[in-house]
């Protein structure tokens, strides 16, 4: 009695019988494959065997631990896929395709979304009727693909990173008529905060939140400059802490360029105002307004300013700078016209904060050869802008800019 031992690959893919006579006269000889050709075993989380293959793209994000956002992309995935990868089904008149690419030609609509090279994972549905597409990308490290120098990479994992998310749809209305909607949001995410504190009006993190707001810069311009007349005018400013006045930090506060006259501030043409608040300085706790008594626990600044003419509004901190330190300043309001003669003064009120999303929506409707001939594309959007108030001291829910 003899007990015979054979790989199983042997056994099952090329039904070898070591005990059986080999001839090849009629049936062709077939080279062995390694079996790391034929991929890895895969098993659910109970153990049991699903199929053998290969992962060639992996996108997940846990909460809450640190790198939690990973995107695997294997040397399969270049190599062999060329860097896209399409599953397509359909049943009768519904088609669904799942595409994961780095060179997308993605639109949704021309004023909302349109990318030659979206690099991400679009989900796409279509009936007679409807017609549904789902984008999602990591726009700011979307990861490289594997290759056969570095096969043995691993993902590529961020703490911080920012979110591109995107929906359209539409309904045939009848013959001539399709309606439509579409949203797409880009945040900043943080992994390392619970998936609840994290939102579609994005979170701080990282080094836009590894600070406090010690200096504030408020930079006021002609929006028309090359009129050379009729710039901002400046006639009063405030800073709110917490929404309670503190008129010590705006009394304090360093006015530099422009042009003072009968009490007020004028900036045409090339001048800029550029008011300074040192918050650190001249922060001063108001007994039974405050609820705090340092700077570092400030969670909201607010700005109000006088203005008239045709004004332009930016606003900068030390928390708002650039890779050699020099701050960036970023716009928060205009004149809607250029008004020279003062009669659109108004207070104009904000809350200083980063940036931290982006959103769009709207609706659209197409209409095709109504009455004989009459086409129609129409589509409204709303664009929506968030920010949020650094302070190292708060990871989680700042205050709303």
């Amino acid at each position: 009695m003899r007990k015979w031992y054979l790989p199983q690959t042997l056994y099952d893919i090329y039904g070898w019988r070591n005990w059986e006579y080999t001839n090849y006269a009629k049936d062709r000889y077939e080279r062995y494959t390694d079996i790391v050709l034929q991929g890895q075993r895969f098993y659910d989380i109970y153990g049991n065997y699903i199929t053998r293959g290969w992962r060639i793209y992996e996108w997940a994000q846990q909460h809450p631990t640190e790198t939690g956002s990973a995107i695997d992309k294997s040397v399969e995935f270049n190599n062999w896929f060329n860097n896209l990868v399409i599953s397509t089904a359909s049943q009768g008149q519904y088609h669904m395709a799942l595409t994961v690419g780095e060179q997308l030609r993605t639109t949704l609509t021309p004023m909302t979304f349109s990318k030659p090279l979206f690099n991400g994972v679009q989900w796409d549905f279509l009936s007679d009727k409807y017609a549904l597409t789902l984008i999602a990308s990591r726009t700011d490290n979307p990861a490289l693909a594997a290759t056969a120098t570095n096969r043995d990479q691993g993902a590529t994992v961020r703490t911080i990173f920012t979110n591109l998310l995107g929906l359209r749809g539409t309904a045939q209305v009848g013959d001539f008529i399709k309606l439509g909607t579409t949203y797409v949001n880009a945040g900043h995410w943080n992994s390392s905060e619970s998936f609840g504190n994290n939102s579609l009006k994005g979170t701080l993190g990282g080094n836009l939140q590894a600070g406090n707001v010690q200096r504030l810069l408020v930079r006021l311009s002609d929006d028309s400059p090359e009129a050379g007349e009729g710039g901002a005018l400046l006639f009063l400013h405030r800073v709110y802490i917490n929404g309670v006045e503190h008129p010590e930090i705006s009394d304090r506060a360093l006015v530099d360029g422009g042009i003072r006259r009968q009490g007020r501030w004028e900036a045409s043409g090339g001048n800029n105002i550029i008011i300074t608040y040192d918050i650190e300085r001249d922060f001063t706790p108001i007994p039974g307004e405050d609820e705090i008594i340092d700077f570092k626990e400030i969670k909201k600044i607010e700005i109000e300013l006088v203005l008239a003419n045709d004004y332009a509004v930016e606003v900068t901190s030390n928390m708002q700078v650039n890779n050699t330190g020099e701050p960036v300043f970023l716009p928060v309001t205009r004149a809607e016209k250029n008004i020279k003669d003062g009669s659109n003064q108004r207070v104009v009120r904000f809350s200083y904060g980063l940036p931290t999303a982006n959103e769009v929506a709207g609706l659209t409707m197409e209409i095709d050869d109504l009455f004989g001939g009459f086409n129609l594309r129409a589509e409204y959007n709303v664009n929506r802008k968030y920010r949020r108030f650094p302070n190292q001291n708060f990871t989680y829910n700042q205050a709303l800019g």
